[in-house]
């Protein structure tokens, strides 16, 4: 089992990077929204070229972090699973049956659904790419004029809204492909944390479970799995705490 990757830390790292992307493309979003909007005329306005763009854009973003959303809940749902095994044990003993179907779902779709989101990067990062060039055609300003003195320009005569359109054509090179590296870092996190929990699943040995069924640590797993499955629907937000407790309990039962 790979010792090396921390399953509470996997969790946080994945959180706090879907976080940062989403911060990101929030902001790209904004500059390109404001800055190709004209408030004083309308016929020139760019928006009606840049909104298709940012619109595919988000699309695909938003298809890869949901499939990470989903390989993820594949996690969570499997040891909440398991966890609510161990806690409706019938006449004080584990039963198999919904044992062995937590564990089974997660060998038999984990992989595929962790590969799948895995190849969906490529199209991601040319989405990224062919929007960059789009915007930055859009956005560009005719004749030539190099944005080096378009934006000395911007700040002694042009107004606000030229200024903006200035500072989005030096942020989009940037930004754009710095959402690619986040997206990257997501889809690697995921990939570790579904290493971990395939190579705890698959070493499972339910006698060991049973051996340890009456420890007290026991007694708290579904309460605490519970509080954790209301926060994870109404937050949208990644395995907390309460799981990772029940996980550390499973993970110590691997052959």
């Amino acid at each position: 089992m790979p010792k090396e990757f921390n399953f509470t830390d996997l969790c946080k790292d994945l959180q706090e990077q879907v976080r940062s992307t989403e911060k990101a493309v929030g902001v790209a979003t904004r500059l390109v929204h404001f800055s190709s909007t004209s408030p004083n005329f309308h016929p020139f306005s760019l928006r009606r070229k840049t909104y298709p763009v940012v619109q595919e854009l988000s699309n695909v973003i938003a298809e890869m972090v949901g499939n990470i959303y989903s390989t993820v809940d594949i996690v969570f749902v499997a040891i909440s699973s398991i966890a609510n095994a161990i806690y409706f044990r019938k006449n004080g003993k584990i039963e198999s049956t919904p044992f062995e179907s937590a564990t089974s779902q997660v060998l038999s779709t984990l992989p595929s659904q962790c590969k799948a989101t895995l190849d969906m990067l490529p199209r991601v990062h040319q989405a990224l790419k062919a929007a960059e060039v789009r915007l930055l055609e859009i956005l560009s300003f005719p004749f030539g004029v190099p944005l080096s003195l378009v934006r000395v320009a911007s700040k002694l005569v042009l107004s606000p809204h030229v200024s903006l359109r200035v500072e989005t054509l030096g942020h989009l090179p940037l930004l754009l492909p710095s959402i690619g590296i986040s997206l990257d870092s997501m889809a690697r996190t995921m990939h570790q944390l579904c290493t971990l929990v395939l190579a705890v699943f698959s070493a499972l040995d339910i006698p060991c479970l049973r051996e340890q069924e009456h420890s007290p640590d026991y007694l708290a797993i579904y309460v605490r799995n519970r509080f954790s499955y209301m926060a994870y629907a109404s937050n949208n937000v990644f395995i907390e705490s309460s799981v990772s407790y029940s996980y550390r309990i499973i993970a110590d039962c691997v052959v």
